[in-house]
């Protein structure tokens, strides 16, 4: 509860309110960095668990084999080809998907 003072000097009167002494302790700077460093943390390890995941999800998609051409009985073209290579190209190594038919065999 507040408790007011009043001050009187002549005919001048001023009247102060006592607050009573707060309980909150106040906000250290070590509390602060540790809670900064623990959402960092946090966040962190949501975006590599994320990242894990996509990368997992695009791995399993992606073509490990590519399909061969099929004529209408259902047997594969002879002037087809339909293959993963790695060359290399200006001194690295390259993947590439190679498919084409000749139609007019």
């Amino acid at each position: 509860m507040d408790k007011k003072i009043t001050l009187t000097a002549g005919n001048c009167t001023i009247y102060f309110n006592k607050m009573q002494k707060s309980t909150k302790k106040p906000v250290s700077a070590k509390g602060t960095l540790r809670m900064t460093g623990i959402i960092l943390a946090i966040v962190f390890g949501v975006l590599v668990l994320l990242c894990s995941v996509l990368f997992s999800i695009i791995w399993a998609w992606s073509p490990g084999k590519v399909k061969p051409y099929y004529d209408n009985n259902d047997d594969i073209l002879t002037a087809s080809i339909s293959e993963i290579v790695k060359v290399e190209i200006g001194g690295m190594e390259q993947g590439m998907i190679i498919k084409g038919k000749n139609i007019h065999f």
